[in-house]
């Protein structure tokens, strides 16, 4: 599967340029060239010890965490100190944004004389993972380097509860909030002090908050972490292959908190038509936009069009096999403020 467009961040002000050096040791560029991508796993959430109890289950042994902080207890795994560093074009558009940090540590621990068998990405419990996430998809040296697996959060199922028993969001910010809508994996501690009722409110709410996350109802100590890995969420191919899978539309309670849209048309599509949709899409929602997976038929192709990615960051490119007839279009889109009656009138509008 070729990746034909990739709709990047806004471009900078007028005079701005931003110019990525990175190093390598002698033939150490080479070697990358001849090594399979490195998975990247990102581990965010709350409680602090299971997330890094779960990152380093991820890392060792011969893998290696990422991160801003210090672990609060002895880890096995490789960890390598970073100060996070947020570089912004436009300090009121999370899409003009870009962590320096990551981009200056992956290539060169991807790429090392040491194989990697997977890099963990260790972020706090509010961090924003969307710029994690679009930071990774948008840069070529990572992409040639390294591949974005999955993202894993981390869920307090006594703190959740506690939330939803006095009416209160789930989440306790807006940070906290798009974790959990971006979230691959769920992982839900302190699931055994809670009632049957409560573990079913609190399973309820992540659904409602997230349809697509695999949920885990189990202690860090507990889990297989290997089934957390694999993932591929963010590949063309991944994307294309689960098209199929029944999501259920789970508009918010909140117009703050995100939520999904999901848009299913019969039928071709225009191709040219079908980018300017992506066009007005990333013009109104980008900013907004968590999540977008989708696939396309398009009229005289033999494959769909399938596209992925974060706010602005979306790669795009045909399905390797043919789709089976009259499959159709799906699109499902994850954010805050998402207009999905419009979103779905301009999508109708590019049919052929």
């Amino acid at each position: 599967m070729s990746r034909s467009l990739r709709t990047l961040p806004a471009p900078l002000a007028p005079g701005v340029r931003i110019v990525l050096i990175v190093w390598y040791g002698e033939g150490m560029a080479s070697q990358a060239n001849r090594r399979a991508t490195v998975p990247i796993t990102v581990v965010t959430g709350a409680c602090e010890a299971t997330r890094w109890a779960i990152a380093d289950a991820l890392a060792s042994p011969d893998g290696v965490v990422v991160s801003a902080h210090a672990p609060p207890v002895s880890v096995g795994a490789r960890v390598v100190d970073v100060a996070e560093e947020t570089f912004r074009t436009n300090p009121d558009c999370p899409c003009c944004a870009v962590r320096f940090d990551l981009l200056s540590v992956i290539p060169v621990l991807a790429c090392s004389h040491r194989p990697l068998t997977r890099i963990v990405v260790a972020a706090g419990e509010d961090s924003d993972v969307a710029l994690v996430a679009q930071t990774l998809l948008a840069s070529s040296e990572v992409e040639r380097l390294a591949e974005l697996d999955a993202v894993v959060v981390i869920v307090d199922g006594r703190r959740a509860s506690a939330r939803l028993a006095t009416a209160q969001p789930l989440a306790g910010s807006a940070g906290a909030a798009d974790q959990l809508a971006l979230a691959d994996h769920l992982v839900v501690t302190g699931s055994e002090d809670l009632t049957a009722d409560a573990l079913a409110a609190v399973s309820s709410e992540l659904r409602r908050c997230n349809p697509l996350s695999l949920l885990w109802l189990t202690e860090a100590s507990e889990l297989d972490t290997t089934r957390l890995t694999g993932v591929r969420s963010f590949d063309l191919a991944t994307v294309a292959q689960r098209s199929s899978r029944p999501v259920p539309p789970a508009p918010p309670l909140d117009p703050d908190q995100p939520g999904t849209v999901v848009i299913e048309l019969a039928g071709d599509l225009d191709g040219d038509l079908l980018r300017g949709w992506l066009g007005r899409l990333i013009e109104h929602h980008g900013h907004d936009l968590l999540r977008l997976q989708a696939v396309f038929q398009v009229r005289q192709s033999a494959s769909r069009r399938v596209c992925s990615g974060v706010r602005t960051t979306i790669a795009w490119g045909d399905e390797a096999a043919s789709a089976p007839g009259g499959s159709g279009s799906r699109a499902l889109l994850v954010g805050r403020r998402l207009d999905a009656d419009l979103v779905r009138t301009w999508l109708a509008e590019a049919r052929a």
